[in-house]
């Protein structure tokens, strides 16, 4: 902040279930996009990674018995 004045950045979050939010008018033309932008991080990545977590600390169990 530079003599008073903001740096104007917004932030705004929203859930994986994007019905139940409602939206800045801003953000509605790219609402088809972002939900698909998250449906896809979800199923290719966070899912990836969730199973792989599971697959190590299944593997840690099992040493350690």
């Amino acid at each position: 902040m530079e003599k008073g004045v903001k740096d104007q950045i917004e932030q705004f979050n929203w859930q994986r279930d994007m019905e139940d939010q409602t939206f800045p008018s801003t953000m509605q033309p790219f609402l088809a996009e972002v939900k698909e932008f998250c449906r896809k991080t979800h199923n290719d990545v966070l899912a990836n990674l969730y199973r792989r977590e599971w697959f190590f600390s299944a593997m840690v169990v099992k040493v350690r018995y």
